[in-house]
């Protein structure tokens, strides 16, 4: 689409929100197009390009704030701007404050906007996929909880847009899932470090913190996610939007499901969501998935539960819960 547009001399303004990393410069180059990091529209907003702009495309916009929304929209006031298309999930956030973007993007100015779905899987590894939903929610409904049973729905329906494409290209998935168990932090995390050499995968950890605002208040955590499994430069943070053939990722006696069948983590120890940051690394991989679960043997039995029941699905060829 960018491509055709620049084609028709049209300019084209791309905000990637999450980290810019140089390919985009690159590509952005290559095709004669600009982008900008969303984070610069905090502190910088008199850009010329924005002004000049015809088109503006923002990428994983459920991460934009409702300040910078505004501030886009602003620019159909310079006259020069047609169109601003928004791309979001609404599975794929990682703080309390991204959760309800994608609600809240459906709102805006219903009378002169159109919200369009993907008609199919944009994954090319249909059973990491399907896996990955399951992981998250593994039934069907949640009591008491408006969020959660329509993030259920949405991932029903992208479960029936999976199944459709099986049959319509005739894919056989295999599992491509790998779980793996230790007793203690220490030895997952120097098994982990040699997987790039062991089984040719990327490790990927939890964002550190050890405080951060919930509810609008500042909390120091008494009880943080272990040290040996984050890292402040192998995390979802700094790999959003990059995807690898393997990842290989933690998962602690912090983890357990909820009587309704939800993955959760149940005390605040992250300015970010676990469990979130957990669906955004594996969501990160092509090909394989490796899950490396420390001291808790019951999440271990669970996962590869939900794991059996992702290749009964693909063998029935149906989804079942």
């Amino acid at each position: 689409m960018v491509r055709n547009l620049v084609a028709k001399e049209k300019e084209v303004v791309v905000i990637p929100c999450h980290t810019k990393i140089n390919a985009h410069s690159e590509l952005a180059k290559s095709i004669n197009f600009t982008t900008i990091g969303i984070g610069s529209l905090n502190y910088k907003k008199n850009y010329s390009e924005l002004v000049k702009a015809n088109y503006i495309f923002v990428d994983e916009a459920q991460r934009i704030s409702r300040k910078q929304i505004s501030y886009l929209l602003s620019k159909f006031d310079d006259g020069n701007l047609e169109r601003i298309f928004f791309f979001y999930d609404e599975l794929q956030w990682l703080k309390s404050g991204e959760k309800y973007i994608s609600k809240y993007l459906k709102t805006i100015e219903p009378d002169n906007s159109k919200d369009f779905n993907l008609k199919g899987s944009v994954r090319s590894n249909y059973f990491i996929t399907l896996f990955a939903m399951n992981l998250l929610y593994s039934k069907d409904k949640n009591k008491n909880d408006n969020y959660k049973d329509t993030i259920v729905e949405l991932i029903k329906k992208r479960k029936n847009f999976l199944f459709r494409d099986l049959k319509k290209y005739n894919v056989k998935p295999t599992s491509s899932v790998n779980i793996y168990y230790f007793d203690n932090h220490q030895s997952a995390r120097e098994f982990m470090s040699t997987t790039p050499e062991t089984l040719g995968s990327t490790p990927l950890y939890f964002t550190p913190s050890k405080n951060g605002i919930h509810d609008g208040k500042r909390i120091h955590y008494s009880n943080p996610i272990n040290d040996e499994i984050t890292d402040p430069s192998r995390n979802p943070h700094k790999y959003m939007g990059r995807e690898f053939d393997s990842v290989t990722v933690p998962m602690d006696s912090k983890f357990s499901y909820d009587k309704e069948g939800n993955l959760v983590v149940k005390e605040k120890c992250n300015n970010s969501d676990p469990v979130q940051m957990l669906y955004e690394i594996v969501t990160r991989a092509r090909k394989e998935l490796n899950i490396v679960v420390i001291d808790n043997l019951a999440l271990y039995e669970k996962l590869e539960q939900i794991k059996q029941n992702t290749e009964k699905m693909f063998r029935d060829g149906e989804i079942s819960n």
